[in-house]
Order: structure tokens, then sequence, then C-alpha cells
């Protein structure tokens, strides 16, 4: 079943954290590297769904602010792992935040649910401070070429959900725009990490054949 963002969302908050995601996986090996030092820094979290990155950058001592545009999906992170995370309903491309807030903004697997990255990237600068960094991380666009899909089950139903599979030159010529450096950039594949995991959603059989697409683009810019 197809649907738009908002309501493909609505469905999957109820079992968005019970399902393992090798996608996630991969872009944790991937990123974990390259962050710096929370402690005490002021983190936003950006289309954070259900809160995954604001848990993780609250454990980590940060400051941690959190948005998303769906009530559901900001439901179960209020409830869930991101204690004292200060979360608000917005639009990833209007946030209610101050200019210059964060020391470190990610968006996090969202940027194919808007049409362009210009203005995700546009936002994630005018919210991070001087000398801060943003971090963005999405399905690999080839992935998307290649007949991946942003779909998920409940109930014995898939339901496939709306999404663009922006070029990653878009990402780079926006961030360059607006004077953002690239500190890291990774295209990055499955490998034997994630084998368990496809092997536990009953995917294995095309875990090899996944190996050979490139599944996740990421990104770390500091602003000057």
């Amino acid at each position: 079943m197809q649907l738009g963002v908002r309501e493909g969302h609505a469905i999957w908050s109820a079992t968005y954290d019970e399902a393992p995601n090798p996608l996630l996986e991969l872009e944790k090996r991937t990123v974990l590297p390259w962050l710096p030092k929370l402690d005490g820094k002021t983190f936003v979290d950006v289309a954070c769904g259900t809160g995954r990155w604001a848990s993780f950058a609250a454990q980590q001592g940060a400051d941690v602010f959190g948005a998303d545009f769906s009530a559901p999906m900001l439901a179960r992170a209020a409830t869930g792992r991101a204690a004292g995370t200060r979360f608000v309903q917005a639009d990833a491309l209007q946030l209610s935040f101050p200019d210059g807030l964060a020391d470190f903004s990610v968006c996090a697997f969202a940027a194919g649910y808007m049409k362009s990255p210009a203005q995700l990237i546009a936002e994630l600068r005018r919210i991070t401070c001087p000398g801060g960094q943003i971090m963005v991380t999405d399905i690999h666009p080839t992935a998307i070429a290649s007949g991946w899909r942003r779909s998920f089950r409940r109930a014995g139903e898939t339901y496939e959900i709306d999404n663009w599979a922006h070029p990653i030159a878009d990402y780079l010529s926006a961030a360059r725009a607006h004077g953002l450096k690239v500190q890291h950039i990774a295209e990055a594949s499955f490998g034997e990490p994630e084998r368990p995991i496809f092997r536990a959603c009953g995917r294995e059989p095309s875990f090899a054949g996944m190996c050979m697409i490139p599944a996740l683009f990421a990104a770390l810019w500091r602003l000057p």
C-alpha cells in the first residue's frame, strides 16, 4: 500500500522501534567514529522520529532537542528512550528553534521525504552555531534507483512511503552554497556486521546481492 509521508509515519510509529533494521546498524558503524564528544554540547535531532539519535546524544551528556512533524512519532519518543529531551512538533524545513542553537545538528534518514535537500541544508545551517557541525544520512540514491523502497510491514500488510532519491551532488552543492566545509563523506554498503540482522528478518537470501549496492549516504560538515 502506497502512503504519503505523514500518514505513513503515523502508522509506522507503533512498530518503528520493534523491527531490526540493518540500515540503522550500517549508519551506526559508519558515522559513530566521526562524532565529537557531545558532553555539554547542544544537540538537535531534526526529523527525530522516535528519538534514536536524541537518545544517543542524551546518554553522552548533551543538552538535547528533537523535532518531528509526526505527533505519533513524537509521542513514542517522549515516553521512550530519550528521557530529558525537549521535543517539539515542527516541519524540518520550518523549525521553531532559534538561529545558532545547536553545536551539532543531525537529520537521519529523512531527507528523502523532502522534495529537495537544499531547504533542509539551509535550515540546518540556520540552527547551527558558528564552528558547529551538521550531519545528514539517508538511503543511498543508487539503492532507490535499484528498486529499494522506503517500506515497512505491520499486521501482515506492507506499506511503502512516498520519497525522492536525491543525487548526492545536490547535497554537496547545497552545503557549498552555505559555506559548509566537508569533514566526512561516506557511501557505504552492507557487510558481515549486518548479516545477523538480515537473518533475523528472514532476508538472508538477499544479503549478498544487497551488499553489492551502496546502501547509505552520510555526510558531516562544519560551519565556518
